[in-house]
């Protein structure tokens, strides 16, 4: 690969203009806030200080930007090198070029200078990356949004912002693995954002089925008491007085969010209560695919599930983990350890994001037992989805039927003394439908009779006993 040599050298040196720059800048930086307490701080300059200029120094660094832009360009003199590559496939400006020459240089320097730094590394001396390229504060605190997660960088999955621990945001950033050794050339094979972006967009895609849910909370049947709870939930997520609530209630991070477990019976209405929530808020819904979720070759799951958190925070989605104990099952005792480490760091992985999760997240299970127990205290919304009474299956009945041609003497409280599920109940009008469909090949007139919706209800109700006789594997007592 040709122009290794140059681009190394010549991304370590701008890096190292840009920190000498900051640092003799810093107490620049205090003097130049608006307000004038900041004079109070500022340190008096070391005698000497004045030897090398900021001027210089920016004087330098233009000419030796003006070289490496010049040479690592569409029309320069390594047009095939992958930075050259990598700005233009995401359409990078110049700001956007130059956090990219930043973040390789710390690269560069971790790489070269680790055994000679390792342990005598000052933290307090280690330059931000706003401040290395803007080093005036009007500047930077004018461009902090290149630095958020809605940056382009980020949602791309070329930067990562670094947490100092679980919930204090330190402002420092870190360039995806790949993607630095194959800039810095440690690595000719080019990473999958880069030798097939639409199949990066591809795997995001079989990770996450999106829908635009077309209905609301009205349209579902609940109990007061769920529904009571969910609305107060979305209200408290919505409005912003909320957020004058949470200093009172300590250090909260995402103590807005939704972090919500629906569990129960099948048939419930989980699924369907999850996408009316969706609908309530004007989001779409990313349901995750499993399937595509566990990838056989190792790190590949653990960052499907990141990408499924972060894909949801960028596009402002509600995220939904159906029958959410496939993926987060409680321990086991087993003796495969290789399993057993893959499962542990899947399932710590989860609990993180969910835990740093800012949106809307929700879980669903029939086995409520056997998710891990970890899991209870990051949720703050644990909702028991049990079968409804029998005014609100008589709710249901009616529902499923509005559009069906029905006899006008129908008993729907004689229907709804079945003890049946909201699914359950709908798969009794289903079949009911189609023994109609059926019976009007011989009879045009036909219409769904109660004898009939009795006899379908009873199938569903005879196969709920038979399961519960012989519990039958993979369903719930």
């Amino acid at each position: 690969m040709n122009g290794i040599k140059e681009f190394n050298q010549k991304v370590f040196e701008l890096f190292y203009l840009y920190r000498r720059r900051t640092t003799l800048m810093a107490d620049g930086f205090a003097r130049a806030l608006p307000f004038s307490e900041a004079n109070v701080y500022a340190r008096p300059n070391p005698r000497g200080s004045k030897s090398i200029s900021v001027k210089s120094i920016n004087y330098e660094i233009r000419l030796r930007e003006k070289v490496f832009f010049h040479n690592f360009a569409g029309d320069g003199f390594y047009p095939d090198h992958p930075f050259v590559k990598l700005c233009g496939q995401f359409s990078l400006n110049r700001i956007e070029q130059k956090m990219m020459v930043c973040l390789l240089g710390q690269a560069l320097k971790d790489y070269m200078l680790r055994d000679s730094l390792a342990g005598s590394k000052n933290p307090s001396q280690e330059s931000q990356l706003i401040s290395l390229i803007f080093p005036n504060p009007g500047l930077a605190f004018a461009r902090t949004g290149l630095f958020s997660a809605e940056s382009r960088l980020v949602k791309s999955g070329l930067i990562e912002i670094k947490q100092c621990c679980r919930d204090k945001f330190c402002g420092e950033f870190a360039l995806d693995p790949e993607a630095v050794k194959w800039l810095l050339g440690f690595c000719k094979q080019e990473p999958p954002m880069f030798s097939n972006p639409a199949a990066a967009k591809n795997d995001s895609a079989e990770l996450l089925e999106i829908e635009q849910p077309s209905f609301s909370l009205e349209k579902v049947v609940l109990s007061q008491n769920l529904r009571d709870q969910i609305q107060q939930a979305i209200y408290f997520y919505k409005e912003p007085e909320s957020q004058n609530l949470l200093p009172k209630l300590g250090n909260v991070r995402n103590g807005q969010a939704i972090l919500a477990l629906f569990y129960g019976p099948p048939g419930t209405g989980k699924t369907y209560t999850a996408s009316a929530i969706a609908g309530e808020l004007k989001k779409p819904l990313a349901r995750v695919q499993f399937a595509a979720l566990r990838n056989m070759w190792y790190g590949n799951s653990e960052k499907n599930v990141v990408r499924c958190f972060r894909t949801a925070s960028a596009k402002n989605m509600v995220l939904l983990f159906d029958e959410a104990d496939a993926l987060i099952s409680a321990r086991t005792k087993e003796k495969n350890q290789a399993t057993d480490n893959t499962e542990h760091t899947l399932r710590n992985l989860f609990l993180q994001e969910i835990e740093r999760f800012n949106g809307v997240v929700i879980l669903t299970t029939n086995m409520a037992e056997c998710l891990d127990p970890a899991l209870e205290r990051r949720l703050n919304l644990k909702l028991e989805f049990t079968l409804p009474e029998i005014q609100e299956r008589e709710r249901l009945w009616k529902k499923f039927l509005k559009k069906a041609p029905c006899d006008r003497n129908l008993n729907l409280q004689e229907l709804a003394e079945m003890p049946l599920a909201g699914g359950h109940i709908k798969n009794a009008v289903f079949a009911a439908l189609r023994n109609l469909a059926y019976l009007r090949k011989d009879h045009p007139d036909a219409i769904i009779t109660q004898s009939l919706l009795l006899a379908s209800a009873l199938k569903e109700s005879q196969f709920l006993e038979f399961k519960d006789r012989n519990r039958i594997v993979g369903f719930s007592n």
